[in-house]
């Protein structure tokens, strides 16, 4: 018997389930509150209506293509912060960020908008605005 399409077939399954959990722990994070973090965030403070929180860590791929681009953006003056998640991971349990790079929409101090995954300039300009 051949067992390569089971094998195949039962690494698909895993990939899908694992991103449905990534996806779902994600969107769990909508609404949570984050005005008790201003002490862990100051620049939080700096932005009391909106700001977008970048978690990236320095060993992600992803982060390193899309670190740029937030860079540039907040030279800009877009209301971004970032935060380095390989040096605090008990800020990472507080969020509930389980993988990066992830972006928050913070609003009134609570979270909005959560996207997980790499992100083109065109997207994230579209969910400061949005």
């Amino acid at each position: 018997m051949d067992f390569t399409i089971y094998i195949v077939g039962g690494l698909v399954l895993t990939w899908a389930a694992y991103m449905a959990y990534m996806w779902f722990s994600t969107q769990s994070m909508r609404g949570r509150q984050v005005e008790g973090l201003s002490g862990r965030i100051p620049e939080l403070a700096h932005y009391p209506e909106r700001a977008l929180i970048y978690c990236y860590t320095r060993a992600c791929p992803p982060c390193r293509s899309m670190t740029p681009i937030i860079d540039q953006l907040r030279e800009e003056g877009y209301p971004i912060i970032k935060i380095d998640l390989g040096e605090d991971q008990d800020l990472a349990m507080e969020l509930g960020v389980r993988a990066t790079p992830t972006l928050l929409l913070v609003e009134h101090g609570r979270i909005q908008r959560a996207g997980l995954g790499a992100r083109s300039r065109r997207q994230i300009l579209h969910l400061l605005q949005a």
